[in-house]
């Protein structure tokens, strides 16, 4: 396996950097805060625009996972059409609102740049214009809608010892739990490198027939959905998302992914959610309710450190010549 970090900064300067970090996270534990976290906090905190990703990488994808020709059919639920647009895997009013006024992204990685990068990944081989606009208007619409306001509508929080969790009743959590769905689905149905780690196998007809309707959600018992919400920090997380990752580990085949301060859980598993995940799992529920988790604790917070310090010593770089 080869992991590599890449960033995404605003075209004409590569910092300072401002607190839009798109970050890729890795599983698997907390990671310890080192002692450079405030220079780094410093510079994320600036005028600029990043966003950063941690990314797996391997050196040859499985031949199953490969496939033989590319069919430049639609895969919408029975589109045949094989007129094909730029579709977006996570929704582009994402990454509009990260970036804000912000001049166009560029791709980076640690060593050069990449590639513009504007509003997020995107493939040319997945959907039409018509299946396209009807996750636009299902789903990627109203969960931007949602998770833009979510930091200022009204919860209840609670304290359980240490740890403290938010309550938010008269949520439509089937909604969330689908809107997690589409943008999984998408990244499983795609071919890019980037989206190779979302593998739904045997579920992703289902899932493309619970997002369209032809089955309710309830007869997708393999999917659930739990949600944390990122502690207000050093790094404004509400200005950042993330692709999806596999999150290895668990007993369970899951999938997580940050967005505009909220990170989620999917498990795609016959195997089930531990017990002690059981009041926070969203599918049927009225009551969203979820953790406090500090980012900076987080592996998405090392490896916005990591990647800022590269950023650093690049610009550092540039300027002595």
């Amino acid at each position: 396996m080869h992991r590599y970090w890449r960033i995404v900064t605003h075209a004409g300067s590569i910092g300072p950097f401002a607190p839009a970090l798109q970050l890729c996270g890795l599983p698997g534990g907390v990671c310890e805060v080192r002692g450079e976290q405030k220079r780094y906090a410093t510079m994320a905190a600036s005028s600029g625009f990043m966003i950063a990703e941690a990314e797996r990488r391997f050196y040859m994808r499985s031949p199953s996972l490969v496939p033989t020709q590319m069919s430049h059919k639609c895969q919408g639920y029975r589109c045949a059409s094989t007129e094909l647009i730029r579709a977006h895997l996570t929704p582009r009013s994402f990454g509009r609102h990260v970036q804000g006024e912000s001049s166009p992204n560029l791709l980076v990685s640690q060593t050069r740049y990449t590639k513009a990068l504007p509003l997020g990944l995107y493939d040319t081989n997945i959907l039409c214009e018509s299946c396209d606009g009807f996750l636009n208007t299902r789903y990627d619409d109203p969960g931007f809608e949602f998770l833009k306001n979510f930091s200022s509508a009204p919860k209840k929080i609670i304290t359980n010892g240490v740890d403290a969790y938010f309550e938010m009743g008269g949520v439509d959590c089937d909604f969330i739990c689908l809107f997690v769905l589409s943008i999984l689905w998408r990244y499983a149905i795609s071919t890019l490198p980037d989206a190779s780690e979302i593998q739904l196998g045997p579920y992703q007809d289902r899932a493309r027939e619970v997002l369209w309707g032809v089955m309710p959600l309830v007869s997708f018992a393999e999917f659930q959905v739990v949600c944390q919400q990122h502690a207000k920090g050093l790094v404004n997380t509400e200005m950042m998302y993330s692709s999806p990752v596999n999150m290895r580990g668990q007993d369970f085949n899951s999938y997580g992914f940050s967005i505009l301060g909220l990170h989620f859980l999917a498990k795609v598993d016959r195997r089930p959610f531990p017990s002690i995940y059981s009041p926070f799992v969203m599918n049927g529920s009225q009551l969203l309710r979820g953790y406090f988790v500090d980012f900076h604790h987080t592996p998405q917070g090392r490896g916005a450190r990591e990647m800022l310090a590269a950023a650093g010593k690049r610009r550092g770089t540039k300027m002595q010549r």
